[in-house]
């Protein structure tokens, strides 16, 4: 898993729970957010383009437990 995508992922649901939003919720919504952050994306790999949408960045984190 990236560590940057990572970090951005898990700060974003960590501040939604927070927040008072809901875990399953967080984890939707830092989905989300990480999707659009694809130019941080092109800055780390300095490759071809990539999006963060990608299933490689956020589908290791799943929900255990009561949501």
């Amino acid at each position: 898993v990236d560590d940057r995508s990572t970090a951005l992922f898990m700060t974003s649901v960590y501040r939604s729970i927070r927040d008072g939003v809901g875990r399953s919720r967080a984890l939707l919504q830092a989905r989300r957010e990480l999707f659009g952050r694809e130019a941080e994306a092109r800055l780390v790999f300095r490759t071809r383009p990539i999006s963060y949408a990608h299933p490689r960045f956020w589908a290791p984190f799943i929900l255990a437990g009561t949501p």
